[in-house]
């Protein structure tokens, strides 16, 4: 156990109870009731409870029950901060010097001071009571304490290209795009063939709106002031110190189904024309005849990886389909085989994290609405639900997370 790992606010969980997970080892149980009966009766101190967990961890290295606690303290260390504010909450986080990645309506992310945030407009959040729709709070993502050189910048479609060029260092990059907009499209279509694709760490996701609203809002993103941008990407990048580098994971509970193959002859968000088992068929016209359960994504065979493609709506006007992703030509898309139960299935993956403080992570809007999230937990994962999800390159239906590890003396940092 590495208690450098655990931030303030996991130690005040431990030592007083509040909003801790429920643990599987008895012995852990026993032991953490036994600190705080000492803690309130002042016959032991914080430090006495640090030490103390640290001989217990020590002791029971090698009990996979004990490690999986483990890992849950760490998870709680990554998300605890992650929660609901006040506009005024915020601003004094900001004023404070707090490296921020914030998201919620327009209205209330406009009125922010500038400072080391970035921020995206949608009011669904995961939290640690529940899914749920907010449109009167900011959900606040605060980097940690040993995060160094927090930059933000802006990208125009035009110059997004340039994301993974400035890598230096032991460097992590979290990006927000507006959904529908022209930097949303370039990268969702081009991502993978930027120069120095994925040579360091880029997680993020896609800003979007309310879906039961019609009228005129518009997805934007906010770069470190409260000016909106509906029209650029937003980045906030910092530096790791040497002993700790970043992991990227993606959960993807969807797999591709039996049923036919769907190849599209242009790719695209939008498209009409689709080879059906080889055979051509105007997309919309097959959905509506096979009974397709808009639930369910598509789903492809991307490099070994299964990635997911929501629909968005058929336009009545054109036929054409909108996705909330791009599709691909040459690849073979099926429909997703269902998820019986959605939040079992996380708790089961998130029960496999194999380490490291998950400082940040996103979830997918369809998963929250299909799968009615409201009100239910996603293990102890907390973030905005989102219209896209950022791991290197736009991903759709899946949950992303950033986990920071502690690096190993026999690890090399990367090459400046």
């Amino acid at each position: 156990m590495n208690a450098d790992l655990l931030s303030s606010s996991t130690w005040e969980m431990l030592a007083t109870g509040r909003d801790c997970p429920e643990f599987e080892f008895l012995p852990l149980r026993t032991t953490l009731d036994n600190l705080r009966q000492r803690l309130q009766s002042h016959a032991a101190t914080r430090a006495d409870l640090r030490c103390e967990l640290a001989e217990f961890f020590d002791r029971y290295r090698d009990e996979p029950v004990a490690q999986r606690d483990w890992q849950r303290i760490l998870n709680v260390g990554g998300v605890m901060q992650g929660t609901l504010c006040s506009v005024e909450q915020v601003a004094e986080k900001i004023r404070g010097g707090a490296a921020l990645v914030l998201a919620g309506e327009e209205a209330l992310l406009s009125q922010l001071p500038k400072g080391n945030w970035i921020g995206g407009t949608i009011p669904y959040f995961m939290t640690v009571a529940g899914g749920c729709l907010c449109t009167d709070r900011i959900f606040v993502t605060e980097l940690p304490d040993y995060v160094t050189d927090v930059q933000t910048s802006t990208y125009a479609a035009a110059d997004l290209n340039r994301i993974y060029e400035r890598h230096h260092g032991n460097m992590v990059s979290l990006i927000i795009l507006p959904y529908g907009s022209a930097v949303h499209i370039e990268f969702a279509l081009n991502a993978p063939n930027y120069p120095g694709f994925a040579t360091h760490p880029l997680i993020g996701w896609v800003a979007g709106m309310r879906l039961d609203v019609t009228g005129p809002s518009v997805p934007a993103c906010f770069g470190g002031s409260g000016v909106a941008l509906p029209e650029r990407a937003v980045e906030l990048r910092f530096q790791l110190p040497p002993n700790r580098h970043a992991r990227i994971d993606v959960i993807n509970l969807f797999e591709q189904g039996v049923g036919d193959s769907l190849r599209f002859p242009k790719g695209g968000l939008t498209v009409k024309d689709v080879l059906v088992n080889g055979a051509p068929r105007v997309l919309s016209d097959y959905l509506k005849e096979t009974g397709w359960d808009p639930r369910l994504p598509l789903v492809a065979d991307y490099c070994n990886t299964m990635v997911n493609v929501g629909i968005k709506q058929v336009r009545a006007d054109t036929g054409e389909v909108e996705f909330f992703g791009p599709v691909w030509p040459e690849l073979d898309y099926r429909q997703a085989l269902p998820v019986t139960d959605y939040v079992r299935g996380f708790e089961n993956r998130l029960a496999q994290i194999s380490g490291g403080e998950i400082i940040f992570a996103c979830n997918c809007v369809l998963n929250y609405l299909y799968s009615n999230l409201e009100g239910r937990r996603t293990g102890l994962i907390v973030g905005p639900m989102t219209f896209g999800e950022v791991a290197y390159q736009l991903l759709n239906q899946t949950l992303v997370y950033l986990a920071i590890e502690e690096r190993r003396s026999d690890d090399k940092p990367s090459a400046a």
